[in-house]
């Protein structure tokens, strides 16, 4: 017959068995998503790009759909491209820097 000393013990090490398969199997996932960063930092810095080509896209179309509008329109197509021509301006700065 098993005594109690000796149950806690064979307890202990089924409990130190299934510590140490969980911590093996952490360890792999953690790997696996260590592995897959770049490759999602990579798809974060395309979808970055992408999502700044069509802002430009669209402050484009807004632009000339002012243009072609009302004085009211036109006085805000006036602004876009003054804002367009100061961006333009700092640009330049800075690379002139």
């Amino acid at each position: 017959m098993i005594t109690e000393q000796e149950q806690l013990i064979s307890n202990f090490k089924q409990t130190i068995e299934l510590v140490k398969s969980n911590y093996l199997g952490l360890k792999e996932e953690k790997k696996a998503l260590e592995q897959q960063v770049p490759e999602l930092m990579e798809v974060i810095e395309n979808q970055r790009k992408e999502m700044n080509s069509l802002k430009g896209i669209i402050e484009n179309f807004q632009m000339a759909k002012a243009i072609e509008g009302t004085a009211e329109s036109s006085q805000e197509a006036k602004i876009r491209v003054t804002k367009i021509v100061k961006e333009i301006d700092n640009c330049i700065a800075l690379l002139n820097r």
